[in-house]
């Protein structure tokens, strides 16, 4: 990160910096900008097998943005406190369910993480050259759409997600 040692009170991020390919990495800047008894807060996404599927999806469209550790390990509460191990003083875990929002179905929900969604507009404009490549991405959206089906009538489903929410007070003296 482009910040000084200790520059930062609170580092947060949700559902961002568990996209990096190298999580050991992560949770050191994590800690490297925050100051001694600051705190670093991380949303992100517990396992679910359409979450995997989302994650495989993007691997095999845009390898690059990928390594071989899963963006899910940060919702994994082991994951976490091994990253970040006794460089904290305290680190509590809540899983907590999110609402995403209401679509009509999985095509309507598709089109909105193709429009809005970070992760999905690089692998769009990764597929913008290739026809064939775009549309073999859409169909693989929505199937993974189509098997997250969410609740309520056909009118308007609600899509949720788990998230493992995690605040870290770094430790004010090395240990």
């Amino acid at each position: 990160l482009p910040f000084a040692e200790g520059e930062f009170d609170v580092v947060t991020s949700a559902f961002g910096a568990v996209l990096a390919p190298h999580h050991q990495v992560v949770a050191d800047e994590l800690l490297r900008v925050c100051r001694p008894g600051g705190t670093i807060g991380l949303a992100a996404m517990t396992r679910a097998e359409w979450a995997e599927d989302f994650f495989h999806l993007m691997s095999d469209f845009l390898p690059s943005m990928f390594a071989a550790d899963s963006p899910l390990r940060w919702g994994d509460e082991d994951h976490v406190a091994e990253v970040f191990g006794d460089r904290v003083e305290s680190l509590e875990m809540r899983r907590h369910r999110l609402e995403l929002a209401r679509f009509a179905g999985p095509t309507e929900m598709r089109d909105f993480f193709k429009a809005n969604h970070p992760v999905a507009i690089a692998l769009y404009r990764s597929a913008a050259e290739d026809p064939e490549r775009a549309a073999a991405l859409d169909r693989a959206f929505l199937d993974i759409m189509e098997r997250w089906q969410g609740e309520g009538d056909d009118e308007s489903r609600v899509y949720t997600q788990e998230a493992l929410i995690a605040v870290a007070r770094k430790r004010r003296r090395p240990a």
